[in-house]
Parts: C-alpha cells; sequence; structure tokens
C-alpha cells in the first residue's frame, strides 16, 4: 500500500496538471503533437484522480488514516478536481 505522503504528492502534481488544463495554457500552444500527447495524458490522470478519492475514502473509513492531514487534503484535492470536471466546459 502506498504512504500518504506519496498519495498527496500524486494528488498535488494531478491537481497542478489540470489547472494548468483547465486555465488553457495548451490551448494556446499551437502543437498539434503536444495536444495529442497531452489528450493521452489527461485519460490517465482522470483515473489517477479517481483512484486518489477512492483510496483516501477508503483510508479515512477504515481508521487507518483518521488523523493523518495528507490523506484528507488529498481527498479534498481529488474531489475538488473532480466536482470541477462536471462545471468547467
Amino acid at each position: 500500500m502506498f504512504s500518504d505522503k506519496r498519495i498527496l504528492v500524486a494528488a498535488i502534481l494531478s491537481g497542478i496538471y489540470f489547472v494548468i488544463l483547465f486555465i488553457g495554457v495548451p490551448a494556446m500552444l499551437n502543437s498539434n503533437f503536444l495536444n495529442g500527447f497531452l489528450e493521452l495524458f489527461t485519460i490517465p490522470m482522470i483515473i489517477l484522480q479517481g483512484s486518489i478519492l477512492a483510496s483516501a475514502a477508503y483510508r479515512l473509513i477504515r481508521k487507518e488514516s483518521r488523523n493523518s492531514l495528507q490523506m484528507i487534503i488529498s481527498g479534498a484535492l481529488s474531489m475538488g478536481i473532480i466536482v470541477s470536471f462536471f462545471f468547467i466546459s
């Protein structure tokens, strides 16, 4: 099982990736190769967000990491990104 710190780092890095996508930085670049690469990279990042949320919920419900601030922050970041998928077009 992964440690709380690794899950937090994964949540932060994928959060930064999605913030860059939501701001529209790749749309400013006029490179088909780069945009294609980003599209192929986005699907695994979406799956990673679901995995982080499921892992954080499981650990918090199971009371394995009940008082871990890292798991609470990871779950909140992941939930925020997943909810933003439905509101940002």
